[in-house]
């Protein structure tokens, strides 16, 4: 997904990145700083992927390969 779909996203799950920092105790700037993936947290990650109910492979394919199909 690129920066704008997550962002989106979040908004339609009715959270902003200032609500994703409170919930993680970082700032909304290290936040941002992921969804634009000018840095790496999978602690960040895996909260924003389990707020817009998405697997992680699907919000940063680029990070996560996709789990195997059974």
């Amino acid at each position: 997904m690129n920066p704008i779909d997550i962002k989106a996203e979040l908004r339609k799950a009715g959270y902003t990145q200032t609500d994703v920092a409170q919930l993680l105790n970082c700032t909304p700037q290290t936040v941002w700083n992921v969804i634009s993936r000018r840095d790496r947290s999978r602690r960040v990650e895996e909260k924003i992927a389990e707020l817009i109910d998405r697997p992680l492979w699907e919000v940063w394919p680029d990070s996560y390969p996709q789990a195997p199909k059974e």
